[in-house]
């Protein structure tokens, strides 16, 4: 009897009804006689035996992964996880593309998967051969194990355990010296593909198929185990291959952070800080810069997620757990940011953004000599003081006819209310835009968008004029126009003539 081509293992811990779904997505291959099938009864509930005899499949079986390895028949080896299943052709496409190539690991696409996922732009480039990681530096952790075929020989020489999650996955192919990456869809989770068949609870728990489920302290710990031991595969290695492989360490870590700050006691965020900015000191500040600043993109680049990074980077627990800061505030190239000793070192970590504010109202003060404009400012991660004069941001009217510093008068993490007092002969007739500006201690500036929370709903009344908050798709302004007894006494007489001229209809 022929030798078998691929040997899959099959985990049989917490597997419910998916074997029987693993087992025929097998045997819809259309080379089914070349795989050789493998049970691993290490941990399982139940006897796995008496599964066995009812599924009536001829099949080997193992007490664990390792002696699955040390027997395996197969040229290759595979390793589906619970809860996942080959689409027809699946298990075909990636043995073909192995024995084609000659490759030591070959990574497919996954049915139904994050489109999100880093790791997927790279297989969208479609069939391709590498020789490292570093050519496609998202490929690392690459998914879970099920897309993938890898050689037997390779495994059993790194001693790879293939159900212990990136760590193992990741030395797999760092040693491969022939890596293939294919858009084709070889696998996916069974209840993905036959939504008939309900939810299966093994579902969400490896962080690794492109979200999060919501970790445990144990579970947090976990993945930091798993990135140190990532982190440990740089030694030795050429600068692009460590570089790929900080890449993912550090958006893994970022990502984890979060939950670290809700989930773990004090003592506990110290360790996990502690431990993260041990790693991150292995990376020069401009790739460690370039790492997050595209993990923070991916979730729109929030100034309180920056900070959180910097937090990580340099083991500060406080800044982890309550992102913000109050430094005041640095225009660079039009951009804002926090002005702080880190700038330099962490660039776009520190940008303010989302930055908005809006104007909720107008209206007299200091004896109706004084025109008050109230506004707030959403900022996540800007802490401002209540009760402060802020020199680095200025309400303007027109073309900087007139400007000046805003007061807050109320605040918390993330947002303040702020009032501007402007003098009533300051003010030029007619329609004048409302801009904030903010200005550095450098002397740069930037307009910040101004917006109208009320429009034409409030107004002012002065002695001799009237201002009117204007709000227009180009933003804020203000409208001002006479209205005291001269311009009265100007209309009285115009009504006068023209009915001493007999145009008045009665």
């Amino acid at each position: 009897m022929a030798k078998p081509e691929v040997s899959v293992i099959l985990p049989t811990r917490d597997a419910g009804g998916w074997l029987r779904d693993a087992l025929d997505s097998i045997d819809a291959q259309r080379f089914r006689h070349r795989v050789e099938v493998i049970l691993v009864e290490e941990d399982s509930g139940g006897d796995p035996a008496d599964e066995v005899r009812v599924l009536g499949k001829p099949m080997r079986r193992a007490e664990t992964v390792t002696a699955a390895v040390a027997g395996a028949q197969g040229r290759h080896l595979a390793f589906l996880e619970v809860g996942d299943v080959y689409v027809p052709g699946g298990l075909d496409g990636l043995m073909e593309l192995a024995t084609r190539h000659d490759a030591d690991v070959v990574v497919g696409d996954m049915a139904h998967a994050d489109p999100g996922c880093a790791w997927r732009r790279e297989l969208a480039l479609g069939e391709r051969v590498i020789g490292s990681v570093a050519e496609a530096p998202d490929i690392v952790c690459g998914g879970p194990a099920s897309n993938k075929l890898f050689a037997r020989e390779l495994v059993a020489t790194t001693r790879a355990d293939l159900s212990r999650g990136v760590p193992a996955l990741l030395a797999l192919m760092l040693d491969a010296r022939r890596l293939v990456l294919s858009d084709q869809v070889c696998c996916g989770p069974a209840n993905d593909l036959d939504p008939a068949r309900g939810k299966n609870p093994a579902h969400g728990r490896d962080p690794f198929r492109g979200q999060d489920p919501r970790l445990d302290e144990d579970g947090i710990m976990a993945r930091l185990a798993d990135a140190e031991q990532v982190a440990g595969h740089c030694e030795g290695r050429p600068p692009e291959v460590r570089r790929a492989l900080m890449r993912w360490v550090g958006a893994t870590q970022l990502r984890h952070a979060e939950a670290a700050a809700a989930t773990l006691d004090d003592a506990g965020l110290a360790d996990f800080a502690h431990r993260t900015s041990i790693m991150f000191k292995e990376i020069s500040p401009p790739v460690m810069t370039e790492i997050l600043t595209e993990a923070l993109a991916r979730r729109g680049g929030r100034l309180d997620d920056g900070l959180r990074a910097v937090g990580t980077c340099l083991g500060e627990p406080e800044t982890i757990r309550r992102p913000a800061a109050r430094g005041r505030l640095r225009v660079l190239a039009g951009r804002v940011y926090l002005d702080l000793p880190d700038l330099d070192t962490f660039g776009d970590l520190l940008r303010v953004q989302p930055l908005t504010a809006v104007v909720c109202r107008v209206r007299t003060a200091g004896h109706s000599t004084l025109l008050r404009v109230v506004g707030q400012v959403l900022a996540p991660g800007l802490l401002a003081t209540q009760g402060e004069v802020r020199p680095d941001l200025l309400l303007e009217v027109g073309d900087a006819v007139c400007r000046r510093e805003v007061h807050v008068t109320r605040a918390k993490p993330g947002f303040f209310s702020w009032s501007c007092d402007l003098p009533e002969r300051a003010l030029p007739y007619g329609e004048a835009g409302l801009r904030l500006v903010a200005r550095d201690r450098f002397g740069a500036e930037t307009a910040v968008p101004l917006s109208v929370m009320r429009d034409d709903r409030v107004v002012a009344d002065f002695e001799g004029r009237r201002v009117r908050l204007r709000g227009t798709p180009e933003g804020a302004g203000l409208v001002v126009s006479r209205t005291g007894p001269l311009r009265c006494a100007v209309t009285r007489a115009r009504v006068l003539g023209a009915a001493m001229r007999g145009n008045v209809r009665r």
